[in-house]
């Protein structure tokens, strides 16, 4: 069913280091404590299957929609992680300005790093191209990646609530005050995309991926320092 990811994942293997590295990156580490903990190079995959799986739907709805290329979007998309470390996304919202254009200028620098010592090509697209493509999100693809991206971050919260990670009910207290615990952050993200982006907008309620997201049980937040 994955036939493009599967080979867009063994073209991957030739970036030497990229899927040891991505895997050892753990997602939420402003949380000290988890029952366990999803990877960056999981997360990356899933989102990639996801875009793959609304193949039908993007390419009825944008007629030129490149498929592929919104799939190699979603399997790099957070690779310069690998220089920079994660960021949580609730973290970066309580950001100012000037410190939101710093984390890009430091985004900007690992992809130049990550250009450099990588494979020129992806599937016959260049790599810094799609990094850069997905920093700023000029394309249908790279915007469709973005948001399932974020679909995925939400379904991944959810799930590790109900599976015993219940941390993420906890809205850490940071320098900049408390962030806002990731189930909310994504519930409210996914539709501010949709205005945003106009062909967001379009597809949504053409499938539940792109419908606005519901949370059955209210969750109510508690704040904790982090360690």
């Amino acid at each position: 069913m994955y036939a493009q990811t599967e080979r867009l994942l063994e073209e991957l293997k030739s970036f030497h280091g990229r899927e040891e590295r991505l895997r050892r990156i753990m997602r939420y580490s402003m949380y000290s404590v988890m029952f366990y903990r999803s990877s960056v190079y999981a997360h990356e995959k899933r989102v990639a299957w996801l875009v793959e799986s609304q193949a039908p739907l993007l390419e009825k709805s944008f007629l030129t929609f490149d498929v592929r290329r919104s799939i190699a979007l979603a399997l790099i998309h957070d690779d310069p992680e690998i220089v920079t470390g994660d960021t949580q996304a609730g973290y970066k919202r309580q950001m100012r300005e000037g410190e939101l254009e710093a984390l890009e200028e430091e985004e900007r620098a690992a992809i130049d790093k990550l250009a450099q010592e990588s494979p020129k090509t992806l599937s016959g697209y260049s790599y810094r191209d799609l990094l850069l493509e997905i920093l700023e999100l000029t394309s249908t693809e790279a915007r469709v990646a973005k948001y399932l991206d974020r679909f995925d971050a939400f379904g991944e919260a959810l799930h590790d609530i109900y599976a015993g990670n219940s941390v993420l009910t906890v809205s850490v207290v940071t320098d900049k005050g408390p962030i806002p615990i990731p189930p909310h952050f994504y519930r409210e993200a996914l539709p501010v995309m949709q205005m945003k982006f106009k062909e967001l907008g379009a597809l949504k309620d053409t499938h539940l991926f792109f419908s606005e997201p519901i949370v059955v049980e209210k969750l109510t937040p508690r704040s904790v320092f982090p360690q």
